[in-house]
């Protein structure tokens, strides 16, 4: 029987996770490991949709998803860190607003 199942590309990250150094962990084993015990669905969308821009790192191994404790604390730390709104995950829209009020404030000071 074939998998006529199809994922695109684009759903997933780069793969970051250097397995020579990282040990790679199912969804499942990271649910335990994890200090907030997210789910396993909880983890897939983390991997394909992704918080506030950022996305979980996760490779496939032999038609199946991992990733790593180390990930998984490049995840967390990515989504704590303080970012700019004019930082590389605003939107177009937004830093062009930002670029339009600074011209502003220029011109009235």
């Amino acid at each position: 029987m074939i998998d006529r199942r199809v994922e695109p590309l684009e759903s997933f990250t780069q793969a970051t996770i250097d397995l020579r150094v990282e040990q790679p962990i199912s969804f499942v084993q990271a649910t335990e490991v994890y200090a907030t015990h997210p789910s396993v669905a909880t983890l897939w969308r983390w991997a394909l949709k992704g918080v506030q821009g950022i996305r979980l790192e996760t490779v496939k191994i032999g038609g199946r998803r991992f990733t790593s404790i180390e990930a998984l604390d490049r995840f967390a730390s990515r989504l704590t860190a303080p970012r700019s709104p004019e930082g590389p995950n605003a939107s177009v829209r937004r830093q062009q607003e930002m670029s339009r009020a600074s011209e502003k404030a220029k011109a009235t000071f």
